[in-house]
């Protein structure tokens, strides 16, 4: 029976047996290679160690799970060739294996040697090279109703657009099942698409990928016996990729923007939050972190479980928003409703709401310290360390400050430099309700540098100069941090009284750290 009885659109009659093989040989091929897939890492020593800090399970985990899925969704690709629903894709399967089992070699290789970053996106951009060469490439974008005819511009934005799907997967892959979880949902919605559009080759490849997807996760559902390491989630990534590019293709030729977007939402969102995150912490965007979706879910006392179920649902509104608007051939509705559903997840406190603080908290530091004249770095590089003590100062007076304390560690040395108002007894207990911030900068080189400032305000009524004078104090702390030299190396050194002057105070005998 073909699904056209079904009322889907299908242009080859695509039968209902196809889908069913293509599932259940992508599953039963990924339930037994993913075993002997988890034997081989332990024989081989392929494993993921806990290190109490990212990595937080209770014993070493096998990895390889990524050879067990390419392995799967092969199977049931070779399995898939004797029917005709890839008459049109049998020309570029032995070049998608190809492109996927060059990407599969490289996340082994960096699970087993941890690559720079820069060689891994090198490897990603050579594995796609074979689908560009199967002419699976844009052509035409098509963008509220308009299209953009790219031409030869389309190989490297497919390229592009590959490396993107292929990171944020491997960026979101932290936790037991998620990523697997998240893929089988997409994958879900792709076939949807392809079902009404009549896309038939993609609708069996999403198939396939489903299943071997829904394979894996009997092994990585939590608490997991197996992880899917980079080789896994890059493969997921680049299958994803193919397959939204593929579904978003529209009778007339055109890809379209926003079904690729929408599909992959969820990937990019994170993706794009994480970019945000760490470029506004002053960090490398490939410097790991515990800020991503299911770290904030599991801060905030969610299990695992609950947190799959919610990512599950995410992804499955997403995909539905997609396969509407595919369906009525709208793009604002699409847009609107994503839009709406991010807005809500922020003011829920679920996604994105710690990066929308921090880059509302950091934009008005900027404002309020472009109204004062601090010195810029090339200035702060020629002022010695009491005059751009004495500016700091300046700029401090405005929040009320009483306190003000400077601490440097690093190259074996570790120092304390101290300002208190003439009024304040340095040796009076601190209330414990008064205001007090810590900024705390950190450098590989050079150890870390942290500004302690405590203000006479309360803690229930800050102004908004204090709260802006972290902005100033980040400016100086940056320097010295990337220039201890500057800084008189010092158990402790005292100033008292007024800011608009610092006295020379005789300098102790430096003490060596620990």
């Amino acid at each position: 029976m073909t699904l056209q009885a079904f009322g889907f659109a299908s242009d080859g009659g695509l039968e209902v047996t196809t889908l069913v093989l293509g599932f259940a040989s992508a599953l039963l091929a990924t339930l037994g290679l993913t075993p002997l897939a988890r034997w081989l890492a332990r024989r081989v020593g392929i494993v993921d160690r806990p290190d109490g800090q990212r990595k937080l399970q209770t014993r070493a985990v096998p990895l390889l799970g990524g050879v067990a899925v390419y392995g799967g969704f092969a199977v049931a690709v070779v399995t898939l060739l004797a029917t005709s629903s890839l008459d049109a894709f049998v020309p570029r399967i032995p070049l998608l294996l190809l492109g996927l089992g060059a990407l599969c070699l490289l996340g082994i290789i960096d699970d087993i040697w941890t690559l720079p970053a820069s060689w891994k996106v090198v490897g990603q951009i050579l594995s796609v090279f074979p689908i560009v060469w199967a002419g699976l490439w844009l052509r035409k974008i098509g963008f509220f109703g308009l299209t953009l005819e790219v031409g030869n511009w389309g190989i490297p934005l497919t390229i592009a657009w590959f490396v993107a799907c292929i990171n944020a997967v491997n960026l979101l892959d932290g936790m037991d099942g998620l990523a697997s979880t998240i893929g089988l949902c997409i994958a879900v919605g792709i076939a949807s698409i392809g079902l009404v559009t009549g896309a038939d080759a993609t609708v069996v490849l999403a198939v396939a990928v489903a299943g071997a997807l829904a394979g894996f996760l009997v092994y990585n559902r939590p608490p997991a016996t197996i992880y899917l390491g980079d080789a896994g989630s890059m493969v997921i990534g680049f299958l994803l990729a193919l397959l939204a590019l593929q579904a978003g293709v529209d009778s007339a030729g055109r890809s379209s923007l926003t079904i690729m977007a929408v599909l992959m939402a969820v990937p990019i969102a994170d993706t794009a939050l994480t970019i945000v995150r760490r470029a506004l912490n002053g960090h490398g965007i490939w410097r790991p972190d515990r800020g991503h979706i299911h770290h904030r879910l599991l801060d905030r006392g969610f299990s695992s479980t609950y947190i799959l179920r919610f990512v599950f649902m995410l992804c499955g509104l997403t995909g539905t928003i997609a396969t509407v608007s595919r369906i009525v051939g709208w793009d604002t509705l699409a847009w609107c409703a994503s839009g709406a559903l991010g807005v809500l997840l922020v003011r829920a406190r679920l996604i994105g709401h710690h990066e929308w603080s921090l880059g509302r908290r950091l934009l008005g530091e900027r404002l309020y310290v472009d109204s004062f004249e601090l010195p810029t770095s090339k200035q702060l590089k020629a002022m010695s360390f009491d005059a751009a003590w004495s500016a700091l100062l300046q700029v401090a007076k405005t929040g009320s400050l009483r306190r003000l304390q400077l601490t440097m560690q690093g190259q074996g040395t570790q120092c304390r430099h101290e300002w208190t108002a003439a009024d304040q007894d340095d040796h009076d207990d601190h209330d414990e309700d008064t205001l007090s911030v810590e900024l705390t900068l950190r450098s590989p080189a050079n150890g870390w540098c942290r500004l302690r400032m405590e203000s006479g305000e309360r803690q229930s009524s800050p102004s908004a100069q204090w709260q802006m004078l972290v902005g100033a104090a980040r400016r100086f702390g940056r320097h010295w941090m990337q220039h201890p030299q500057s800084v008189p190396v010092v158990r402790l050194r005292l100033f008292s009284g007024d800011a608009d002057s610092v006295p020379d105070v005789q300098s102790r005998e430096p003490r060596r750290a620990a």
